[in-house]
């Protein structure tokens, strides 16, 4: 979500930030983290910017690996749309996700890629998206001090 509304971006992934937790919100799962950057200075907040995804390469898909061989730009690594009903239904299948998206934000954060965006789509089937870009202003950009 604010990935998309405010316009953050990410190039840092930390694992079980919080260690493991008995609450509601992350029983049985390690509490890994994306870490967001708000650049307020920069021309991305002046707006979002739509796109297509028809075309674009995707890391995963929901019953694969993720392919850890992909050079374009941009990428797309899909994430559960409800992790807390897929954690209460299916643990081991909620661990796996997390597994797999770990691997790819670890590969792709030490490549150069940074999440640029957040996207949902309906059709053909529910998605929840990241979008990752290499070489783009905010990947080339100093971390804040």
């Amino acid at each position: 979500f604010n990935i998309h509304k405010l316009g953050v971006i990410v190039r840092e992934y930390e694992e079980n930030v919080y260690g493991y937790s008995p609450s509601p919100l992350h029983r049985g799962l390690p509490t890994d983290r994306l870490v967001a950057e708000w650049r307020l200075d920069s021309d991305r907040q002046a707006g979002v910017i739509l796109r297509d995804i028809d075309g674009t390469a995707r890391i995963n898909t929901p019953d694969g690996e993720p392919d850890l061989r992909l050079e374009t730009s941009p990428l797309l690594l899909e994430i559960p749309t409800n992790i807390n009903e897929l954690r209460n239904t299916d643990i081991a299948q909620a661990k796996l996700w997390q597994e797999r998206v770990r691997a790819a934000c670890r590969h792709y954060f030490g490549a150069g890629y940074v999440i640029t965006d957040f996207i949902l789509v309906d059709k053909p089937r529910p998605q929840a998206l990241y979008v990752l870009e290499k070489g783009s202003q905010q990947a080339r950009s100093q971390k804040p001090e």
